[in-house]
């Protein structure tokens, strides 16, 4: 049986997605883990450690952050964690935790498949296959983390601004 649930996962996910919202819509990584924590009393099973080191609960988030990058909802550039436009939509569109990270990973999944060279069959799907649109930064926000921004995420680059 499964320590961890998509439901739970998905309220750790969602209540990140506030304090995002919270917060400018960015935090460096350990500080939006740090308040997600503080927001939840942990399972004996997410305190615990790994063998080789680590916090479960920390591998847990960051690992299903991973499905909110690929679906859009969010970017990670120089330790911080940011929410896009698609990532609040997203928060408002599916308020039940479990659907919320459901959709999550069937977005990471439709991406996985568009990959060059893989060659899995295996898509979640849902009634509505339609991804959600295509996620935008506010440009406030791309100054404060120093990104150039382009039209859509695909376009934005992590690149460095050179300072004048």
């Amino acid at each position: 049986m499964a320590e961890i649930t998509r439901r739970r996962t998905g309220q750790f996910l969602q209540e990140m997605f506030r304090i995002l919202m919270q917060n400018g819509r960015t935090l460096p990584a350990k500080t939006a883990i740090s308040k997600v924590e503080e927001k939840f009393t942990l399972t004996e099973y997410e305190k615990s450690e790994f063998k080789s080191g680590g916090r479960r609960f920390d591998y847990i988030l960051r690992f299903a952050t991973v499905d909110c990058v690929k679906a859009g909802w969010l970017m990670k550039t120089k330790g911080n964690w940011i929410l896009t436009d698609s990532g609040e939509a997203a928060l408002m569109s599916f308020p039940d935790a479990e659907n919320f990270h459901r959709e999550a990973t069937r977005l990471y999944a439709l991406w996985k498949k568009s990959q060059p060279g893989d060659d899995s069959e295996a898509v979640p799907t849902s009634p509505d296959d339609t991804p959600t649109p295509e996620c935008k930064i506010r440009p406030e926000v791309a100054t404060r983390i120093r990104l150039k921004p382009a039209s859509t995420l695909g376009a934005w680059r992590a690149s460095r601004v050179k300072d004048n």
